[in-house]
């Protein structure tokens, strides 16, 4: 079977260089940053935004800690009022904004919050988490058969996913309305042959994961034959080209579907599940910068995927924060098939992927000078030579990190993650 003959092909990688785990690291409530909330919660809604931080980076080195940072930088660019509740790009050195913006990643951020919530256990993240999915659906278009879109598809699939992660984490039915429609609008957007009726190659791929979110949420399992449906199209259809071509970046491909197909093999084992996975997995760990391919002058890329064709002879740029997360969840595909070449490929890359990540992020020390010197912690630039920082860095980031510490059980934390 297709299945087995994969299992006897591991992806070619250099098999001479192994990887230590980091120093074991506890999160807990002494850490800062933080929030001073008042002790009346009914007044929290009311502060001004964005919240208050009290204390900064202290230094320390767990992966737990930078993605709290990164957390906190996103809480430190919140505000209401504007129709977007995060700052979109800073170029931390003039402390100039961008105009620009993008409703998708500002959703990828409120997401973030909700798993820094889980994680920590601090309030300020929920705050900020609920605040800003209040301001984004008040652009919710109600359509002509009663379902919801927000902007376009691909935002709403991802508040598909805010919405059922935050209550999930709080136990509130207040979005089940939002949520029910958005999940209407989702699947009178799917052919019958999982095939998608509008959207690009991203947004199909983010449609997995929202498709799994709301089966997860509702038990509905219309979003569990939905999910299995695209995901089988999209294994049969490789091949395609021009705009209907769903794998020109796999790594995307790896960053949405990945962790849902998982949780689908879960339930509904097929072969083609792990050979999807596996295919996008293979490339993404093939193309970093490891202990095999790293000299004097690119030693500091360890770790980092290599940016896209034509510069992966250089230095890794932004996407690597979103190739961490698909090599952390094909592990998990490995793992869970008992491919234990695989998983020990994908648990080793994961692991120099994180630390670069962490060398990634601006810590205290590096923004000295700065116009936006204490603000740009936490954050990640889109370039090496180029500090701009982009909500979704940081947001994309911080989710990466912490999957990598919650899957290979590296760290404690307060919260359930």
């Amino acid at each position: 079977m297709i299945f087995a003959l994969l299992l006897a092909c591991t992806p070619k990688v250099d098999e001479n260089w192994e990887v230590q785990d980091p120093e074991a690291y506890a999160y807990d409530s002494s850490k800062t940053p933080t929030v001073e909330l008042p002790e009346e919660e009914s007044t929290w809604e009311d502060l001004e935004l964005p919240l208050t931080q009290v204390g900064g980076d202290n230094s320390d080195t767990g992966i737990t800690y930078s993605f709290a940072l990164a957390a906190y930088y996103i809480l430190g660019v919140q505000h209401v009022g504007t129709g977007v509740p995060f700052g979109y790009e800073l170029e931390p050195v003039s402390g100039q904004w961008l105009d620009d913006d993008s409703w998708g990643r500002q959703v990828m951020a409120v997401i973030t919050l909700v798993r820094a919530a889980r994680v920590t256990d601090r309030p300020e993240f929920e705050l900020g988490a609920r605040l800003a999915i209040r301001e984004l659906i008040t652009d919710i278009e109600v359509q002509e058969d009663g379902s919801y879109k927000l902007k376009s598809i691909g935002p709403t699939a991802l508040m598909v996913m805010a919405m059922t992660e935050h209550a999930g984490l709080t136990g509130t039915d207040a979005w089940d309305d939002e949520i029910a429609g958005f999940g209407a609008y989702i699947l009178a957007a799917q052919d019958t042959d999982g095939s998608w009726m509008e959207g690009s190659r991203l947004t199909w791929q983010q449609l997995h994961k929202a498709l799994w979110e709301l089966y997860d949420y509702t038990g509905d399992v219309r979003y569990l034959d939905g999910l299995e449906a695209t995901g089988k199209w999209h294994s049969e259809n490789r091949d395609l080209t021009g705009d209907a071509e769903p794998f020109e970046y796999p790594y995307l491909y790896g960053l949405w579907a990945a962790e849902p197909l998982v949780e689908l093999y879960e339930l509904r084992p097929n072969d083609w599940i792990p050979e999807l996975v596996f295919s996008v997995g293979d490339e993404v760990i093939e193309k970093q910068w490891t202990p095999a391919n790293v000299d004097k002058d690119s030693e500091q890329w360890l770790g980092g995927y290599w940016a896209n064709p034509p510069n992966e002879d250089g230095p890794p740029n932004w996407n690597h924060t979103i190739k961490l997360e698909a090599a952390i969840d094909c592990w998990r595909m490995a793992d869970a098939v008992g491919d234990t070449d695989r998983a020990r490929l994908y648990r080793r890359s994961a692991i120099i992927g994180v630390q670069h990540m962490q060398a990634w992020q601006f810590r205290d020390g590096d923004t000295s000078g700065w116009d936006a010197e204490r603000l740009a912690i936490g954050g990640m630039p889109l370039y090496e030579d180029d500090p701009s920082i982009r909500i979704d860095i940081p947001a994309h980031g911080g989710v990466a990190m912490m999957k990598v510490v919650k899957f290979l059980e590296l760290e404690s934390y307060p919260g359930e993650y």
